[in-house]
């Protein structure tokens, strides 16, 4: 992606509802967010905070806040949701992807709902944009590991209508989200049976050639 992609997608800014009706502005993260992060944040309850961070979390560190909203939307994409506007604006979701390997086509994708807004479609509405998103960059496959008694946030993964797979260890699912569109994993499909058959005829091709040497070649 260009830096004038990542430019125009770190001003990424439109209106949108929860399945209640609530208005609220679906944008990228800003720098500036940190205080409206860090408010959010102390609104969760401890669930919350274990389903997100696996692990008690009193307060995010300033330099957790400046890694959270200081990214480069390139591998690291952040959006969140809001109501109000100017100084009464508030934070009330986030959803981000990182990729796994920089510049690659798997991306970790994770999301924080304030408690209050939970249940609404918050999650929902995020992935959907996120998805959009990083279709455009070429990432292809969404992961996330979420812990199996965090049921909403299954159910969202499994309502998406991606193409999904799951695995459970020791509490936590390991969740799969296929990103391509039908058509494309189709030719994605139709140009991996090609070159498999391009490379069975030429083993094939090579094969003979040996066996009609060793023929002209071999004594009497």
């Amino acid at each position: 992606m260009s830096v004038d992609g990542d430019c125009c997608l770190a001003g990424f800014r439109s209106a949108g509802a929860l399945r209640d009706g609530t208005a609220v502005c679906v944008r990228a993260i800003q720098p500036d967010d940190k205080e409206r992060l860090r408010v959010g944040f102390a609104r969760l309850s401890a669930r919350s905070v274990h389903q997100r961070f696996f692990h008690p979390v009193n307060e995010l560190t300033a330099d957790e806040l400046r890694r959270l909203t200081e990214i480069d939307f390139r591998d690291h994409v952040g959006i969140v949701l809001t109501v109000g506007a100017g100084s009464d604006e508030r934070l009330i979701a986030d959803g981000r992807y990182v990729r796994v390997v920089s510049g690659g086509d798997v991306a970790e994708v994770a999301f924080t709902v304030r408690d209050d807004y939970q249940h609404r479609g918050a999650a929902t509405l995020l992935l959907r944009e996120l998805v959009a998103i990083a279709r455009e960059r070429g990432v292809r496959k969404f992961v996330a590991l979420v812990l199996d008694d965090n049921r909403q946030m299954l159910e969202v993964f499994r309502r998406s209508k991606l193409p999904l797979r799951e695995s459970l260890v020791d509490g936590v699912r390991h969740v799969v989200l296929n990103l391509d569109l039908p058509e494309l994993a189709r030719v994605r499909r139709r140009v991996r049976s090609f070159d498999l058959r391009n490379a069975i005829k030429k083993q094939w091709r090579r094969f003979s050639d040996d066996s009609t040497r060793d023929r002209r070649y071999a004594r009497p």
